[in-house]
């Protein structure tokens, strides 16, 4: 039994917007100047953002790296318009997989927010949000989950579920309790934002079909295929239209519309898919961005459906490498692609070469993500396949118990995985 790596839907991360209600004192005694400033650094800053959302992202960084340089020159680097070119830069930085320059922005912005705004305030949760959202990509779900919880509380009491910063909050704390494997939570989160969204944004707004495209993960955690597909369907066909066939989210509608057929056994339509994924991502993104490693791992799995272990190995152990280099030993999706090429191993009766590797996988999920999480259990399981493979039966024994204990607690006694 194994698990794939999939994309969660779209990060619906925005830059942080805020006003202040005086110019600075700098400003103040050049009037002029202050506007000439002020208006360069907001034509980059409006490039910036129209580069970010035709999904050209090293140009869109190139331009709010200069917006910033710009703000900070102007106003200092704890003022309004650098905190609002620092929040955008941090944002495209995530969608690079730049990580570790993303995060000290982020602090950043929500520092500043904090001292002169007050924890209260909802841009000060709006940039607390964008801090979980980093967090939790990165697999660091404990120091996101209370920025989220407080961030939806307060959110919704200032300023409404209705509100399109309520309704972002709401569907990205959907997306840590889906990264824990906690489905059901994960789903109820879900059909909230998306309630609330259909309303405010309309069925086919972008906004509205990326947290449709989240209810319909959630339903394919389930093993709900026949309710997911529609919605991944619909989500595509509007994105294709809209922003094109090579736009960042109808890549990733593709992904989840390929991630369904390969649980539903469909390989051959799996991997025709992941493959025009992953061609894209590597032209656009280039060969070791996330999202690209994401497809790399994909498509390898619809091949082993196939049986085309000495094509899918290659793509495993390329996936596995480059999350170790950029991710680390324990990030999630380092743990998949180690879990997956151990996999590939195994379907070869490479015995000897995948057990220390499923034993790595099992071990650090189990310390990371607990006992508990559906890809620890997982990793259990395939562990005793492994032992019951090379009739080991007294080590396979205790661990299949485990597994038939787990599994109905964990992912339900529905669920395909545990039928």
């Amino acid at each position: 039994m194994r698990r794939f790596i999939r994309a969660a839907g779209i990060a619906c991360i925005t830059a942080v917007h805020f006003t202040f209600a005086g110019p600075s004192a700098a400003f103040a005694e050049e009037p002029a100047q202050k506007a000439e400033a002020a208006a360069d650094i907001d034509a980059l800053n409006k490039q910036a953002l129209q580069l970010y959302t035709e999904g050209k992202y090293a140009e869109a960084a190139g331009i709010a790296g200069q917006a910033l340089a710009a703000a900070e020159k102007a106003g200092g680097p704890n003022g309004a318009p650098a905190m609002l070119s620092a929040s955008r830069l941090a944002t495209i930085y995530q969608a690079q997989g730049r990580y570790a320059e993303a995060e000290p922005l982020l602090k950043r912005v929500l520092s500043i927010l904090e001292g002169v705004l007050g924890k209260e305030h909802a841009a000060t949760q709006k940039g607390a949000v964008n801090l979980a959202e980093l967090y939790r990509v990165l697999g660091r779900y404990d120091e996101a989950q209370p920025l989220y919880e407080r961030a939806v509380e307060v959110l919704t009491r200032v300023l409404g579920p209705d509100n399109p910063q309520t309704i972002t909050a709401v569907n990205n704390f959907g997306l840590l309790y889906q990264a824990k494997g906690q489905t059901d939570a994960a789903e109820r989160l879900f059909a909230r934002a998306l309630e609330a969204a259909g309303r405010v944004f309309g069925a086919d707004d972008p906004q509205t079909l990326a947290i449709a495209n989240n209810v319909a993960m959630a339903y394919r955690d389930q093993g709900r295929y026949e309710e997911a597909e529609p919605l991944i369907k619909h989500g595509l066909s509007v994105r294709e239209r809209l922003q094109g066939a090579e736009h960042p989210q109808t890549l990733v509608a593709f992904n989840n519309l390929a991630a369904l057929y390969l649980d539903q056994g469909r390989f051959g339509e799996a991997a025709e898919l992941f493959k025009r994924v992953l061609d894209v991502r590597e032209r656009v993104l280039g060969l070791t961005h996330p999202d690209t490693l994401l497809s790399v791992n994909n498509l390898a799995s619809a091949l082993d459906g196939q049986g085309r272990y000495t094509e899918s190995l290659p793509l495993y152990t390329r996936a596995a490498d480059a999350y170790r280099r950029t991710l680390g030993e324990e990030h999630p999706l380092t743990l998949n692609a180690i879990n997956n090429l151990a996999a590939a191993y195994d379907f070869q009766g490479r015995y000897a070469e995948a057990e220390p590797l499923k034993k790595l996988a099992f071990e650090a999920r189990e310390r990371v993500m607990g006992p508990d999480h559906p890809d620890t259990v997982v990793s259990l399981n395939n562990l005793a396949v492994l032992y019951g493979e090379q009739n080991r039966l007294a080590e396979a024994e205790p661990l299949y118990v485990r597994v038939v204990a787990a599994s109905g607690r964990v992912l339900g006694k529905d669920n395909p995985l545990t039928a």
